[in-house]
């Protein structure tokens, strides 16, 4: 391992599958840290890029993206000799939908989200016929993303959805192309954020955008990951500004959220819960309780 990244995963032996992004390669480890794979990790004969994203399926199969390359791969099953890269670059789909491909995620019919580092969309295809792409506007910059119990799509915007957020990726895309690396303009961007910089884009299985989104607010510098808990509700981890805030937002299925929250409001620590929506102040490490229902 050289650099984890945003991919981990857990297969149903208990196996943990790690993406490197320094060093260009996946790694699986079973349950008592043994490594699976070779010290160099799977590189697919040197072909992998800067790996991220990775996820289990349900039914045991493993997809991994590789965002420096424009890479998809695909382990059935989850068995380490039957992996292959489906497809890389910009020539044929779902690859060719895809700019700087970041993390992933599987709904309930089956189809695989990806989000786009580089781009303002995030890209969708079925596990079954990955050829099949379609994209969806977003917002600029995707990293995480959570798929609720209804099927709805929940993506991590860092720049946002500003003219700022499309020039900024103007400039990581001509300086990728011209074999620079990107991540210096994001992350000097990123550091200067605050709350609202950031945003959350919400899609229904359809693709169309749910109303109120995208979403901002005080608790949203640069959203980085999203996860669903079993509310329905939504909690987002940030990398911007020091001491990013970890915010918990009101989920699609508002019965579960404070009296006279909208699905996206943000949530105050319990202290100062209350029907007000939170715009300024993120949950602290001093919080008590800070979820919705406790």
């Amino acid at each position: 391992m050289q650099g984890g990244t945003f991919g981990a995963a857990v297969d149903a032996k208990d196996n943990a599958w790690l993406t490197s992004y320094g060093g260009k390669s996946i790694a699986v480890f079973d349950k008592n840290g043994k490594p699976l794979t070779p010290p160099e990790g799977i590189t697919f004969d040197g072909r992998l890029g800067l790996m991220q994203g990775v996820i289990v399926t349900p039914r045991g199969d493993v997809w991994v993206l590789g965002l420096s390359k424009g890479q998809l791969v695909h382990f059935p099953n989850g068995d380490l000799s039957k992996g292959r890269i489906i497809c890389e670059g910009r020539d044929v789909e779902p690859c060719k939908s895809f700019l700087g491909p970041f993390h992933l995620g599987i709904d309930q019919q089956d189809r695989i989200w990806v989000t786009n580092a580089l781009g303002g969309h995030v890209t969708r295809f079925p596990a079954s016929d990955p050829s099949k792409a379609e994209k969806f506007s977003s917002g600029w910059s995707g990293s995480g993303l959570g798929i609720d119990s209804q099927g709805n799509v929940w993506v991590t915007n860092r720049l946002g959805n500003s003219i700022r957020g499309e020039l900024l990726v103007a400039d990581m895309i001509a300086r990728s192309e011209l074999g620079g690396n990107p991540d210096e303009v994001l992350t000097r961007a990123m550091a200067k954020q605050r709350g609202g910089d950031g945003s959350i884009t919400l899609l229904r299985p359809d693709g169309s955008e749910y109303p109120g989104s995208p979403f901002k607010g005080g608790g949203l510098p640069g959203p980085w990951a999203a996860t669903i808990d079993s509310n329905d509700n939504v909690w987002v981890s940030n990398f911007a500004m020091p001491n990013s805030p970890i915010t918990q937002l009101c989920g699609v299925r508002t019965e579960n959220c404070p009296p006279g929250f909208k699905t996206g409001d943000q949530s105050r620590h319990l202290a100062a819960m209350s029907a007000e929506v939170c715009r300024c102040r993120p949950i602290l490490p001093s919080d008590r309780r800070a979820t919705f229902g406790s």
